[in-house]
């Protein structure tokens, strides 16, 4: 294959992949809301504050108060201020954000499940190496960039 059919290839293929609806399903886990409650998930335990999704997700802190803002109209977590400092905000799941959670994870888990047994077990695995392959060439230029 010539190096533009290659170029045109792979632009075409990441575009109709990025067109999937069932695409856009796994991609919501990655980004916006359901990354922060995600995060809030796998922490609960943990005291979390604002600044820490900022840090940890790399997602500015005005952003971050943005999509807040709106989880807590959802009813999906709660903000406390902290005792000894009131301007420290404390953010946990409720019972409601949780649930949904809960029911979002084992959505994406019955769909993987699925693509993985249409897809064959050995052709994921290939998937996988490549992409982990993808994602090693992709960050050493990100590194490249900062330098």
């Amino acid at each position: 294959m010539k190096s533009y059919e290659a170029d045109y290839a792979m632009i075409r293929v990441l575009r109709e992949l990025y067109e999937l609806k069932s695409i856009g399903k796994l991609m919501e886990f990655c980004q916006g809301e359901m990354r922060i409650l995600l995060y809030l998930y796998a922490h609960a335990q943990e005291v979390v504050y604002p600044s820490l999704l900022s840090y940890e997700l790399s997602v500015s802190r005005q952003r971050i108060t943005s999509i807040l803002t709106a989880l807590r109209k959802k009813g999906y977590i709660s903000m406390q201020p902290e005792e000894n400092d009131r301007r420290r905000v404390r953010i946990s799941l409720t019972a409601t954000g949780m649930a949904f959670v809960a029911k979002k994870q084992t959505e994406v888990e019955a769909f993987v499940s699925r693509f993985i047994s249409d897809f064959g077990s050995e052709n994921v695995q290939q998937f996988i190496a490549d992409i982990d392959r993808a994602v090693h060439v992709l960050r050493n230029y990100e590194l490249q960039e900062s330098e």
